[in-house]
């Protein structure tokens, strides 16, 4: 649909029945102003004619006094037909507003999601419990919103870039986070982000459900390793490294931004340490590990050491 296009026509004899009666009693209106005009011009003037023969003596006082009061009354009578012209045309533009409801219109360019009336259905004007005759919605561009957990609000702000996953579709789409509700919700404990996305082709639709990943910019001194190479025991997150003498070292670490198959590393590595990737459970500090060679032929004993702390 385009802005302007009409949707549905209703038929409302007993409006337009108003509308010509409310016409017919302004044209009314509007000669009687044109008549009171004319009085009141008459009262003047008879009323300046006797005001002279008063003065002369050839008209008595009290006839001066009554053709100044009959002017007065004239004069008060063009305006209250005045002040009915006025009140008339509100009244005719009223049911002209009214009378322009039965051309149902597009308000702008997008299309129709929902319509939930039939030719022949009758259509009652302020019903409190009535539907909407239709739904409308302007899909070239698209608002996404996304309830995003309290741990995570403190790293988005307005600019942020987004990519959308729809269920059932290959194709990826872009947003922008564009808003926060800046509240937290006390049952969930998340914030609703507003996301906006440009649909040239309409491909994404209204009321769809996406997985939304947001790209964050990292700090490039934090470090990050594979979640296989973690080591979880009695004395809390640690990993596997390799010392020069290729033996273990277990180091516990603090961990940050769960990143899928990676995990930050917030304190207690260096970017030069090597790691073990996936180490066996019964891994202690102080084994001894051989470093397997490119071509495979050395295998480490205990597991091998192919696991990097990388800077995101």
């Amino acid at each position: 649909m385009t802005k302007g296009e009409t949707l549905a026509t209703i038929s409302a004899p007993d409006l337009d029945q108003q509308l010509e009666q409310a016409k017919g009693q302004l044209v009314q209106f509007q000669a009687a102003v044109e008549q009171a005009q004319a009085n009141a011009e008459l009262g003047r003037v008879t009323d300046q004619r006797t005001s002279q023969l008063v003065a002369q003596g050839w008209s008595s006082k009290e006839r001066g006094d009554t053709d100044r009061l009959t002017a007065a009354s004239r004069v008060a009578a063009l305006a209250v037909a005045k002040a009915n012209v006025v009140a008339q045309q509100a009244a005719v533009s009223r049911l002209e507003e009214l009378t322009r409801f039965e051309q149902i219109k597009a308000p702008f360019d997008g299309v129709v999601t929902a319509r939930n009336v039939d030719i022949g259905d009758l259509v009652s004007a302020g019903a409190a419990t009535g539907r909407p005759l239709f739904q409308v919605a302007d899909i070239h561009r698209m608002r996404i919103y996304v309830n995003v957990p309290q741990a995570f609000l403190g790293e988005l702000s307005p600019g942020i870039r987004a990519t959308l996953h729809l269920p059932g579709q290959k194709e990826t789409f872009e947003a922008e986070l564009v808003s926060t509700s800046n509240a937290v919700s006390e049952g969930s404990r998340t914030a609703l982000i507003e996301l906006q996305a440009e649909n040239p082709d309409g491909k994404l639709w209204q009321g769809a459900f996406a997985e939304v990943h947001f790209h964050i910019p990292s700090d490039p001194n934090t470090l990050s390793v594979p979640l296989t190479a973690l080591v979880f025991g009695a004395h809390g997150m640690q990993v596997a490294a390799v010392d020069a003498s290729d033996k273990v070292v277990l180091k516990p670490v603090t961990l940050g931004r769960n990143l899928g198959n990676r995990v930050e590393i917030e304190a207690g590595l260096s970017p030069t340490d090597r790691l073990i990737d996936n180490p066996l459970e019964p891994t202690q500090t102080g084994d001894t590990v051989n470093i397997a060679d490119s071509d495979g032929s050395r295998v480490a004993r205990e597991s091998t050491a192919n696991a990097k702390a990388e800077p995101n």
